[in-house]
């Protein structure tokens, strides 16, 4: 319940302060809270309310830096986007992201955005390398998926299995 309505008042945040119709912040965070996926996401136990919050608050505080170009605001969008991958594999997907956006839009000389995008993006790395040392080390829990291992032959006859269904299944389809 915490994060959805952490989730809301982000989203709502991000419309009043870097829209040019701050009354969407209303629709925006109503929006969210009747949503039906949203409802079903953030009443799981699962990671991604987690996750969809990180992003947004990631997103607000990258926002909030190119508005302000306050450090304070840069470090916290590192935290939130270092966490990112930690609770949902695609959140790998931010970082890139968030440091283009930072090296790109930025309103500095590309000396000055580089300087800042580099270090941005090896500290936001950190925390998933750390656990890829973590599981490629062999300290990783069992869960962590890195304890399973395939050889090529299965591997190969589970993807001929599966492509060869799909095909099946796609060509009733086709005309």
């Amino acid at each position: 319940i915490l994060l959805f309505m952490g989730t809301i008042f982000v989203a709502g945040l991000i419309f009043i302060r870097h829209s040019s119709a701050p009354e969407l912040s209303v629709a925006a965070g109503l929006l969210l809270a009747s949503f039906p996926a949203m409802t079903h996401i953030f009443s799981s136990s699962l990671s991604e309310p987690l996750f969809i919050f990180l992003l947004l608050s990631a997103v607000l505080c990258l926002l909030e830096y190119s508005k302000s170009n306050a450090r304070r605001w840069l470090v916290l969008c590192a935290v939130f986007t270092s966490l990112a991958p930690l609770t949902r594999y695609v959140g790998i997907a931010l970082l890139p992201v968030m440091v283009a956006t930072l090296f790109l839009f930025a309103q500095a000389p590309w000396k000055d955005r580089l300087g800042k995008a580099i270090p941005f993006g090896f500290v936001t790395s950190l925390p998933i390398l750390w656990w890829g040392l973590a599981a490629f080390s062999g300290e990783a829990a069992p869960s962590s998926g890195w304890g399973l291992r395939l050889d090529a032959e299965y591997a190969s006859s589970q993807a001929s299995e599966f492509f060869y269904t799909v095909m099946q299944f796609t060509t009733r389809w086709v005309p």
